[in-house]
C-alpha cells in the first residue's frame, strides 16, 4: 500500500477481521522486528551529516507543568512533541512548540480534540513557545498538510468497549508512516496504566475489567494520547513504543510499551516545510 492509497481521516483507514471488541487475535508482520526512533540524530545537509540533536525531546511534564486536569492537554503536549520531531525529521528546528497554542482553538468539550487539533495544525499552525508568551502574533506558525487515522471502523461500536488495531493497520501505519515519522496513539486507560508511574517497564494491555471511567457521571472511558516512537516484539508479542507527557519519572525516562490491540487510533501526518 502506497501513501498514495490512504484515505484522510475524515473516511478513516479501515481493514478489520469480523470479530469485535478488544478479543481479536492477530498475527502481526515480524518484518519490522524493531524500529525506533528513540536516540536518533537529525539530519541536517544529507544523510551521512547529521547533528548532536536528537529528532525526540526530553518528555514533556504535565504535572510539573500542573496541567494534567486540563482537559484535552495530553492531546496537545504530545502533538507538539510530534510536530517538533516531524520537522527535526526534514532538517527543521521548530524549537519548543506552544500548546496553549493549539489548546485555545479547541473546544475544551470536543470528543474528538485529537482529530480537531489535527485540523488546527493543518489550518493555521501554532507558534514557538517563546512567541506564544510574547504575543507575536506574525511569527512563523509550523502546520501539516495533511493527516490520517488508522483504526478499525467495523469494530467502533456503542457499548463502551474501544476498537483495536489489527495487523493491517499496523502494517499501513508502519510502511506509510512510522518507518517515516512518527505517529500519535489514541488509547483508553485502565487502572494498570498507572504502573508506569512506579517505573515498571511492562507492556500495556487495556483491561477491560478494570477501566479508568470520568467522574461526570457518565462512566466514559477515560482516554489517552501519546508519541508513538516505536515497533518491535518482546518474544512473540508486539508492541509499540510510546513517549508519554507525564515527565521522565514515568515508565522509562517518559517512555512506555503499549500492545496494538489496546490502541484505538494511530494517526499519521505530513508536516509543511518552507
Amino acid at each position: 500500500m502506497s501513501r498514495a492509497d490512504l484515505l484522510p481521516a475524515a473516511t478513516r483507514c479501515a481493514r478489520s477481521d469480523s470479530t469485535r471488541g478488544m478479543a481479536v487475535r492477530n498475527h502481526y508482520d515480524r518484518s519490522h522486528e524493531r524500529f525506533t526512533w528513540r536516540g536518533a540524530l537529525q539530519c541536517r545537509a544529507g544523510p551521512k551529516k547529521r547533528t548532536g540533536r536528537k529528532i525526540l525531546s526530553r518528555a514533556r511534564d504535565r504535572v510539573y507543568d500542573k496541567t494534567v486536569n486540563v482537559p484535552g492537554s495530553c492531546v496537545f503536549y504530545s502533538l507538539c512533541t510530534a510536530l517538533e520531531a516531524a520537522n527535526r525529521i526534514c532538517g527543521v528546528n521548530t524549537g519548543r512548540l506552544s500548546w496553549e497554542d493549539l489548546c485555545n482553538w479547541v473546544d475544551e468539550n470536543n470528543p474528538c480534540r485529537i482529530y480537531a487539533s489535527l485540523r488546527v495544525l493543518k489550518s493555521r499552525g501554532i507558534r514557538r513557545e517563546l512567541d506564544y508568551k510574547k504575543g507575536n502574533v506574525t511569527a512563523k506558525r509550523f502546520k501539516i498538510s495533511q493527516f490520517y487515522e488508522f483504526c478499525n471502523v467495523d469494530q467502533i461500536n456503542d457499548d463502551g468497549i474501544p476498537c483495536c488495531l489489527d495487523q493491517h493497520n499496523v502494517k499501513g501505519a508502519i510502511n506509510n508512516f512510522l518507518s517515516k515519522t512518527v505517529m500519535i496513539a489514541s488509547f483508553p486507560i485502565s487502572y494498570n496504566y498507572y504502573d508506569f508511574e512506579n517505573g515498571f517497564e511492562h507492556i500495556y494491555q487495556y483491561d477491560l475489567n478494570d477501566p479508568v471511567c470520568d467522574n461526570d457521571g457518565t462512566d466514559r472511558i477515560i482516554t489517552h494520547a501519546a508519541v508513538i516512537t516505536s515497533f518491535g516484539f518482546e518474544e512473540n508479542t508486539p508492541y509499540f513504543d510510546f513517549l508519554d507527557c507525564n515527565g521522565e519519572r514515568f515508565g522509562k525516562k517518559g517512555y512506555g510499551r503499549i500492545s496494538p490491540s489496546s490502541i484505538i487510533s494511530l494517526y499519521g501526518f505530513d508536516v509543511v516545510v518552507d
